[in-house]
């Protein structure tokens, strides 16, 4: 029988452009998570942008607000990992170079880290895998830093971000899904050689196995095509969310009006939008801002045609983001209490480093060309 473990990962992060605060998109749904998780006795992995956080960091001494966001996020890292969670490493590179005007965060306009110069790829994962360690290490005895999530998936061109990921100890990249394809990111996913088990990527380009072993081994994200029940039950989720007004109304954390400039940076505009259209609308497999219905479905019908692998082992990523909790907590409670009388021994709640122990010790579950010498 096929095993399917599944692996929650929580972006754990404020909007791309730079709004949010802390409290509200962190702090408080990490909380509920957290208290959820553990009435259903699940562990997942919290993937932390880094990133941000360096930057708020170094912003704290000129802004009160600033500081205690600080301290709060820290706060909550810590909360996860003391309460049995995973912590590994998220980055959004468009806070390099950021800066503050008027209480705003004023970000680079590339969100994907394979486009900027190789010594800042380098310095932003040396530097961030030696503040999680930094942080975490007085709470968790001889804490690892060994998997890696691309803030907005963006990881292309991929050749030095992946030789300062292996020099850094990191085994496990996620983030890549077979079709995805975002332009303006300069993200290209379609045509990947391996899209359902865990493979060694080529170095120089992620979509292919590497001829061997090379010490990283690529998660992918299982693709998934919603059938029509399912996307109806989507489209009236996102209309309800709309109508109640579960997102934050980020201009009252300011004064005065969001400036344009903010609001319209996203290489991603429009990449949330349905599509109705011949060619079948492409995602994975979600925990936000949608019903059980859709959970259930998705997960049944991505199950449902990796059965057919024969493989012992098939890893299956949720992505989670937090911030868009509000409004879905009984869902999200719902599908964690339900999803093992669903599938029985199919499925085992996994995090990303136990996973890491496990192909460590099991090399073979890991597909390159040829065998390690």
């Amino acid at each position: 029988m096929t095993r399917f473990p599944i692996l929650i990962e929580d972006d754990f992060e404020l909007y791309g452009n730079g709004l949010g605060d802390v409290a509200s998109l962190q702090y408080l749904p990490t909380m509920a998570f957290l208290n959820m998780l553990d009435d259903a006795g699940v562990r997942v992995t919290f993937m932390v942008d880094v990133a941000q956080h360096l930057f708020l960091t170094s912003q704290r001494k000129h802004d009160r607000h600033v500081a205690q966001q600080c301290d709060l996020w820290e706060h909550t890292v810590r909360s996860i990992a003391e309460r049995g969670h995973d912590v590994q490493l998220h980055l959004h590179p468009q806070w390099l170079g950021a800066s503050r005007r008027g209480g705003f965060n004023l970000l680079d306009k590339r969100w994907n880290i394979g486009l900027y110069a190789p010594e800042q790829q380098r310095q932003l994962v040396t530097h961030a895998v030696a503040y999680l360690r930094s942080l975490l290490k007085v709470v968790i005895e001889g804490y690892r830093v060994v998997a890696y999530k691309a803030g907005s998936w963006g990881m292309q061109p991929s050749r030095v971000l992946f030789e300062t990921l292996a020099d850094e100890g990191i085994k496990i990249v996620i983030g890549a899904r077979e079709g995805m394809h975002i332009p303006a990111n300069q993200v290209d996913f379609r045509g990947m050689e391996e899209a359902s088990l865990p493979y060694h990527p080529d170095f120089d380009d992620l979509r292919k196995v590497s001829e061997r072993p090379n010490g990283i081994t690529v998660i992918p994200m299982a693709a998934y095509a919603p059938d029509w029940p399912a996307l109806v039950s989507l489209a009236v989720a996102k209309v309800r969310s709309r109508l109640v007004r579960t997102r934050v109304e980020e201009r009252f954390y300011h004064r005065g009006e969001i400036p344009q400039e903010v609001l319209s940076l996203s290489p991603l505009e429009g990449r949330q939008q349905l599509k109705l259209a011949y060619r079948p609308y492409l995602t994975h497999l979600k925990l936000g801002d949608v019903p059980y219905t859709y959970l259930m479905r998705s997960l049944r019908a991505v199950i449902g045609r990796l059965r057919r692998l024969d493989r012992p082992l098939v890893p299956l990523v949720i992505e989670s983001h937090t911030k868009q909790f509000k409004g879905h907590y009984s869902d999200i409670a719902r599908f964690l209490r339900d999803l093992k009388p669903e599938f029985g021994d199919e499925v085992e709640f996994m995090t990303i480093s136990r996973l890491a122990t496990i192909l460590d010790q099991n090399p073979t579950l890991v597909r390159a060309r040829a065998a390690a010498a």
